[in-house]
């Protein structure tokens, strides 16, 4: 009796380091968290500057709406008028809120260099370069990584634990 030849082991072999589920040791697991934290600062922070960058949208839209609003300057001037006065409150608040802008994005352009040094210098699969890469360097969501690479959510997620394993961060690790 002859088995059908799509059920033989060599037919449904499939690739080892990506179908094993071995339990983590607690510093293992602990390791691992530390570089996903690392790893997640990125779009944390890209977040933050979108929120603002709305606060400033806001900013400009209400010290505009004051009566007048072109006839004061950016300096900050103070003045009696209770207009003026508003106008100003809300034109050191911008100036105030631009500065940290400036000092976040600085430090997003260390953060994102880093970590794609990181992952380029990691001993990792080129498919698990990719993923990281997609995912925090250029901070796709994980719907569009999988889109974009023609896998699972699920799957890429498979391979981002075992890429995480071979993460090495380095001494001097940016950290927000």
């Amino acid at each position: 009796m002859t088995t059908p030849r799509n059920s033989r082991k060599e037919f449904v072999r499939r690739k080892p380091e990506l179908c094993k589920d071995e339990t983590l040791t607690p510093d293992e697991e602990k390791r691992i968290e530390l570089v996903q934290a690392y790893l997640d600062q990125g779009s944390d922070l890209k977040q933050e500057m979108k929120a603002l960058a709305f606060q400033m949208k806001i900013l400009a839209e209400k010290a505009m709406s004051l009566p007048s609003a072109s006839d004061y300057s950016n300096a900050g001037v103070r003045s009696s008028s209770p207009e003026e006065a508003v106008f100003a409150g809300l034109t050191d608040k911008k100036i105030d809120v631009e500065k940290v802008i400036r000092k976040r994005q600085l430090l997003l352009e260390r953060l994102d260099e880093q970590i794609m040094c990181v992952i380029v210098n990691a001993p990792l699969t080129s498919l698990e370069r990719s993923v990281l890469s997609w995912r925090y360097s250029v901070g796709k969501s994980w719907k569009e990584v999988a889109a974009i690479m023609h896998y699972s959510e699920r799957h890429l997620r498979r391979i981002l634990k075992d890429a995480m394993k071979k993460i090495e961060l380095p001494d001097d690790a940016i950290w927000i």
